[in-house]
């Protein structure tokens, strides 16, 4: 286990701004990037969350980067509003240097202690997708933990050269939402 980080308490507190009453969609990721301004739920994040930004392509197709990164509260609230939401494996960043048998390693260590936080957040019928390879591998721990995980195939990172490999699969997973999200009033 890593210690908490410089940016664990902005990165909850960003995270849960936008936690829906009801989560329907429980996406699972493997922990936080390094950096706060590639943090997913990162307000000030406007083009370097590559999940942000491929997450949202699939549901608005039809809106580019550059909209999505200007009006990211917009579509965050949207997100939240369709009953989606994004939590990590592991609450702090794993080293870069880490290499794929230290990632899944850290991943299955923190197995238990995943089902603890998802059993607080999801109910039965709640759809869970797992994203990264080291994520999927608990594809079988959960279902057998009793979770609807839908994903039946591991779906790679956008940010890591899978870019559209992560749309396609994502996209198979979820449909579109029928309409862009309005502005969030202050």
């Amino acid at each position: 286990m890593f210690e908490q980080d410089k940016h664990y308490e902005a990165r909850e507190a960003a995270r849960l701004k936008y936690k829906p009453e009801r989560i329907e969609r429980l996406l699972i990721d493997e922990s936080p990037p390094d950096s706060f301004r590639r943090f997913f739920y990162s307000e000030n994040s406007r083009k370097y969350d590559h999940l942000y930004l491929s997450t949202m392509k699939v549901l608005y197709p039809g809106v580019g980067n550059k909209e999505l990164g200007a009006r990211k509260e917009a579509f965050l609230r949207s997100f939240m509003e369709s009953g989606f939401y994004l939590i990590d494996v592991v609450d702090c960043p794993l080293p870069q240097t880490a290499n794929y048998t230290k990632r899944r390693k850290t991943v299955w260590d923190n197995r238990h202690a995943l089902v603890e936080k998802m059993r607080k957040l999801v109910t039965d019928t709640t759809e869970v997708i797992l994203i990264k390879v080291t994520v999927y591998d608990l594809h079988d721990f959960l279902r057998d933990e009793g979770f609807n995980v839908i994903n039946k195939c591991a779906i790679e990172l956008p940010g890591s050269g899978y870019h559209k490999e992560y749309l396609g699969k994502l996209g198979r997973l979820i449909k579109p939402l029928s309409a862009e999200p309005k502005a969030w009033p202050s």
